[in-house]
């Protein structure tokens, strides 16, 4: 039965007046008219979160589906994936979880980040993997001020983390005593606010507050840098609309609209 053939009924069977005649149109008409919107749920790696938010921004002003974004981090997505809380998932770690279908996104470079103004403006990856190992911990060894070194690490799950662990550690890991935080905007706040604190961040991600190092006397993105994340989005089932945005994402990203770089085929 048709809204308008429902209404009618009702009011022949029980005249109102005309107040509350109107009051119960207003009320029939203006909730649950039309088809629902359509929603796309997507989260995982924080790294990857500016490109996919800014498709999404682009798409749903196009066709008028929401797409709500999560971060949490690589992990937290793939795992929200595979237990159905999201339709898609976005990954900077390595590993390939099975079962599910992926597209490469982008990559971006790894930044070493100190507080914006802080006299050291670059370091080796020698000195770099003794300063997030514990092993020094005066800047005034490097030719810096003399301040203690704060290190300050993302979280266990994180693909960034993951990337830096590899680069610096082939056999060992971050110091017990770093300062451990979960997003690219922490990091960014706690480093710029630290005197002799030191992070690393996706290029941009860490705000103006901080500076990016010279790694071996490359910048970040520059012919030759070392660290480099590339980021993937997978699916396990999608519905027609999360297919659309899906297919949008991969024209977006190829287009160079977003803040990654498209990885090159």
């Amino acid at each position: 039965m048709s809204r308008y053939v429902l209404a009618r009924s009702l009011i022949l069977l029980r005249p109102l007046r005309r107040p509350a005649l109107w009051a119960f149109l207003i009320v029939l008409f203006t909730t649950g008219c039309g088809p629902a919107r359509e929603r796309i749920q997507v989260g995982g790696s924080t790294a990857f979160l500016p490109l996919v938010e800014a498709a999404a921004r682009a798409f749903s002003h196009r066709t008028g589906a929401d797409v709500e974004l999560f971060g949490g981090g690589s992990q937290m997505g793939l795992t929200q994936l595979q237990s159905g809380v999201l339709d898609l998932a976005v990954s900077d770690l390595p590993e390939r979880p099975p079962g599910l279908r992926e597209m490469t996104l982008a990559r971006v470079p790894v930044a070493f980040v100190v507080g914006r103004g802080f006299p050291v403006p670059a370091l080796s990856r020698f000195l770099l993997a003794r300063i997030f190992a514990g092993d020094v911990t005066e800047w005034a060894r490097m030719g810096g001020p003399r301040l203690r070194v704060l290190v300050v690490s993302r979280a266990a799950g994180s693909g960034t983390r993951e990337a830096v662990r590899r680069y610096l550690f082939p056999r060992g890991d971050f110091s017990p005593r770093a300062l451990v935080v979960d997003s690219n905007g922490l990091m960014g706040l706690v480093v710029s606010e630290t005197p002799g604190a030191i992070g690393y961040v996706e290029e941009g991600a860490g705000g103006r507050g901080v500076v990016a190092l010279r790694l071996d006397g490359r910048r970040p993105g520059e012919p030759g840098y070392p660290l480099w994340l590339t980021g993937r989005i997978f699916w396990r089932r999608l519905t027609p609309a999360g297919e659309r945005f899906l297919l949008f994402l991969r024209h977006f990203v190829g287009s160079g609209a977003g803040p990654c770089r498209p990885v090159e085929r």
